[in-house]
């Protein structure tokens, strides 16, 4: 039997109170969407000295940015500037993570990774190539219709999305590099750069029930999965 690709998927870091422990955690969904989509999840912890190694080592081929945690200026990004976040509230900032994250996205080009970013995950892979992030309302535990703006030939999206940020990409907020696929109102849905193969979402795939077609197919297309 052929073996399932192995791809990485990052974890939010969940401080617990009342104890001195900051912990890893992953939506059971995901594992899910994983096993539907037909590949195998390589869980990454927060904190690896040499996180490009453990996914050398591990045999991963591709890597998923996942949500939770929130963003700020202090997120390392590939000219070593500060990230560009539109200061606000930023109660829930993971050091660790943020280093991680940075880490492999640097190391994704010539390592030849694929990466989806999702919801955080965009806003990482945004950031990490100078880009920007604005305070949006309206966008937290509801369902908005996209508006298309430019095909891929790859990918195709439902036309309405959950929605769960705080802070999305303006338009004219883009990194280097990537282009618009998606918006809703003033604020970009999802990213694309094709040369990197980094494609960034605002939505949760994971969190659909049942999952969508379209998410599974540009989960497996961005990553060369076999849908049979």
């Amino acid at each position: 039997m052929k073996q399932q690709p192995l791809i990485a998927i990052t974890m939010r870091a969940d401080p617990v109170a009342g104890r001195n422990e900051v912990r890893d955690a992953l939506d059971q969904a995901w594992l899910r969407f994983f096993s539907v989509a037909g590949v195998r999840p390589l869980l990454v912890p927060n904190g690896l000295g040499d996180p490009v190694e453990y996914l050398h080592a591990m045999g991963a081929s591709g890597l998923v940015i996942s949500g939770g945690n929130d963003m700020s200026s202090s997120f390392p990004t590939c000219s070593g500037a500060s990230a560009l976040v539109r200061e606000g509230q930023f109660l829930d900032v993971q050091p660790l993570r943020d280093q991680l994250e940075s880490h492999l996205l640097g190391a994704s080009a010539t390592e030849g990774w694929p990466v989806l970013g999702v919801c955080r995950g965009m806003q990482a892979i945004n950031l990490f190539h100078g880009g920007r992030l604005e305070p949006v309302s309206g966008h937290v535990r509801t369902r908005h219709r996209l508006v298309r703006l430019a095909p891929t030939g790859e990918f195709e999206f439902d036309a309405e999305v959950n929605s769960f940020h705080n802070y999305g990409v303006p338009l004219d907020g883009l990194g280097s590099g990537f282009v618009a696929l998606a918006t809703a109102g003033e604020s970009v849905e999802a990213i694309w750069n094709e040369d990197l193969r980094q494609l960034g979402v605002m939505w949760h795939p994971e969190r659909n029930e049942p999952f969508s077609k379209n998410d599974l197919d540009l989960f497996r297309q961005l990553f060369g999965i076999s849908s049979e």
